[in-house]
């Protein structure tokens, strides 16, 4: 299709058809650019031997820590409810910063001194 457009004169411009898995998987069908999201972010999409790694990463600061009782609720609407006494750090990040509300109660965080 592209051939024939062309072929009639046609400007198409900068043409892409590879996302993350196609990228990998068929690297001759990259046409002239490619749109890697996911693998950005270190993580390949489809099976691969070769070396990913993250090219950034997100940090903030912890802002408070409080101590919690059993019965408490955490978060937004209290989606957590705390069984025993547990201590929480509240961290400076969140949905305005594109930290998704989907992650509530399914992330994890490493915490470095």
């Amino acid at each position: 299709m592209i051939k024939r457009l062309e072929g009639k004169g046609r400007d198409l411009g900068i043409k892409h058809c590879s996302n993350s898995a196609s990228t990998i998987k068929f690297p001759n069908h990259s046409l002239d650019m490619v749109r890697c999201g996911i693998a950005l972010y270190g993580y390949p999409p489809v099976q691969t031997d070769e070396p990913f790694l993250p090219v950034m990463e997100v940090k903030a600061r912890v802002i408070a820590i409080r101590k919690v009782l059993p019965g408490d609720g955490v978060s937004y609407g209290h989606t957590y409810k705390v069984e025993q006494p547990r201590v929480f750090a509240s961290i400076g990040i969140g949905y305005a910063d594109g930290y998704q509300r989907l992650f509530s109660n399914q992330d994890f965080f490493v915490f470095k001194q």
